[in-house]
């Protein structure tokens, strides 16, 4: 099944599925008329979150397998490098070229320059799941859980300049 999609704002008829279990992103040109893979495949995975960022590149997190960019429509996929504890992005947002990302491990922030860096120092979870930027872009939303799966909440930050 899909389970994550993302729109191209620039042409609607361009859309991007992640399916669950084989691990796909399938590509549509015409509204969703006919579907073509795309060159990621991560057989017994789920495509987490799919994003146009931008400049059009596409994003795709694949769980337990890493974080995922393509500057040329899907036909090849380049390995983001985040810290090696890094498996799994869960969600992830953009303010202008930024990348945050809520990872297993934490937060982490993807400057324009390409380097990444943590941003989650002095919260008491590393558990994050979802992530959020307000309208105003002056502060980021996490929502987190514990590694037990039976707590959670969320926290709000400040936003480093871009």
């Amino acid at each position: 099944g899909a389970i994550s999609i993302a729109i191209d704002p620039q042409n609607t008829n361009v859309i991007y599925v992640g399916t669950q279990w084989d691990g796909l992103v399938l590509k549509t040109i015409d509204g969703g008329a006919s579907w073509v893979t795309t060159g990621l495949a991560a057989s017994g995975s789920l495509i987490d979150a799919l994003c146009i960022g931008p400049g059009g590149q596409v994003y795709a997190s694949v769980r337990f397998r890493g974080f995922y960019s393509s500057a040329d429509g899907g036909a090849t996929w380049h390995k983001e490098f985040l810290p090696d504890t890094v498996d799994t992005v869960f969600d992830f947002v953009f303010r202008q070229a930024t990348i945050y990302v809520a990872t297993e491990d934490g937060i982490y922030v993807k400057d324009p320059n390409g380097l990444w860096f943590q941003f989650d120092q002095g919260l008491s979870n590393n558990y994050f799941v979802a992530i959020r930027l307000d309208p105003r872009l002056q502060n980021v939303y996490v929502g987190v859980r514990k590694l037990d799966g039976t707590h959670g909440g969320m926290f709000v930050r400040k936003l480093v300049a871009p």
